[in-house]
């Protein structure tokens, strides 16, 4: 099984965040996300599909190594994510395209789906992320829209948790969108777990761990400040499909 990380070796367009990208050499930690509706019955059928074409044409290890996924519950249940990554935009000059890909894709992939739905590219973000390399079958995403302007707040608050997780032996990975859209997620913060019994089993307590670090009452504050700052938040959990 693997996780969106470990597609990626898997934005707000903010002038700061844009310059700080700008500035590094070209990383292959960008992942392109393609939402599918399956049809009703097909599923077996769709997945099985897919992981051939991925065996052919999106081998593990290449830019364009590709996984699926399918949203358990929360936003966009029920829908697949064919997730392809990671890669450099000028990986992107090169990608499986026409020819015998598509037609690959049309014979043994598309006969079984209804509708496809968005196209998205999301950015990894090292900086604030707390990677460790555990075997990943399930996923809760939480998607987080930053008001414009105030990119600076959500990173102030991400390098505090992401030092608290750290700490504590959390694992999180944070992701930007590419692009922006008012009625999409500028940031995507996933939590990964071994297992569905993982959720029987709570961690540590990140309000207690947090005010213990930052002093009484911080973990209160930084979720008044959130408030402030975040437009709106939704959650999904994901699993991966062999």
């Amino acid at each position: 099984m693997k996780a969106i990380y470990k597609l990626l070796l898997l934005a707000f367009f903010m002038p700061a965040f844009s310059q700080a990208q700008d500035e590094e050499a070209p990383k292959r930690n960008r992942v392109e996300l393609t939402y599918i509706k399956v049809k009703i019955g097909q599923e077996k059928n769709f997945a099985e599909g897919v992981k051939k074409h991925n065996e052919k044409y999106h081998k593990e290890g290449s830019p364009y190594s590709a996984g699926l996924y399918y949203i358990r519950a929360g936003k966009d249940a029920g829908m697949y994510v064919w997730a392809m990554g990671g890669f450099t935009y000028a990986d992107l000059d090169d990608a499986p395209g026409m020819g015998d890909h598509a037609a690959d894709w049309n014979k043994n992939v598309a006969k079984y789906i209804a509708d496809y739905g968005d196209v998205e590219i999301w950015t990894y973000n090292k900086d604030l992320s707390s990677p460790q390399e555990s075997k990943v079958a399930v996923e809760t995403i939480m998607w987080v829209h930053v008001k414009r302007g105030q990119w600076h707040r959500m990173k102030d608050f991400m390098e505090k948790v992401n030092a608290v997780q750290k700490e504590n032996g959390g694992e999180m990975y944070m992701y930007n969108n590419a692009l922006y859209a008012s009625n999409k997620a500028t940031v995507a913060l996933t939590f990964p777990s071994e297992n569905w019994t993982d959720f029987d089993t709570p961690g540590y307590n990140m309000m207690e761990k947090y005010d213990e670090k930052y002093g009484e009452g911080a973990w209160r504050t930084a979720l008044d400040d959130w408030a402030d700052f975040v437009k709106w938040q939704s959650e999904s959990i994901w699993e991966t499909i062999d």
